[in-house]
Parts: structure tokens; sequence; C-alpha cells
């Protein structure tokens, strides 16, 4: 995540035994990630199913309390509230 913004790609694939080991590691469905290293506060928002490490902390099951965009969103802004 370089920016704010929709996460589609990613530069590093895990294959599919690294899949496997992870279990429960792999998040699916509409996600928010925020960056907690580095770059802090970046955040972004996927509806893929992929793998983070430590650097990400990932919002899942959004859907359950309100709309996952609206998150989205209001995270994204809230270095301007």
């Amino acid at each position: 995540m370089n920016s704010n913004s929709f996460v589609t790609n990613s530069n590093r694939k895990v294959t599919e035994k690294g899949v496997k080991s992870l279990g429960n590691n792999i998040i699916s469905g509409i996600s928010i990630l925020v960056n907690c290293v580095g770059n802090i506060g970046v955040v972004g928002v996927t509806e893929l199913s992929c793998a983070t490490n430590q650097q990400i902390n990932s919002i899942t099951n959004i859907k359950e309390f309100c709309n996952p965009y609206f998150l989205f969103y209001q995270s994204h802004h809230l270095d301007q509230l």
C-alpha cells in the first residue's frame, strides 16, 4: 500500500504451499487494511483474498456492522478531522 487506495494487486505473491501453511491468516471479502509500520496510518481496501503480515492490520467481516466502503472512507479521512 503506497497510498490510500483500493488494493487490487501485489508485487509479492504467496505460493499454494504458503497459503496452506497460513491457515486462518488469509483474509477474504471486503477488508480494510491499515499499515502499522513504516507509513503508519496508510489505509487501503481490498475485495481480494490475500495474506498480510505484521505490518498490516486488517478489519474483516465488515458487512455485519456497517457499509465497508463507508468505513474505508472514514478511515481514509481521519487525518482531516
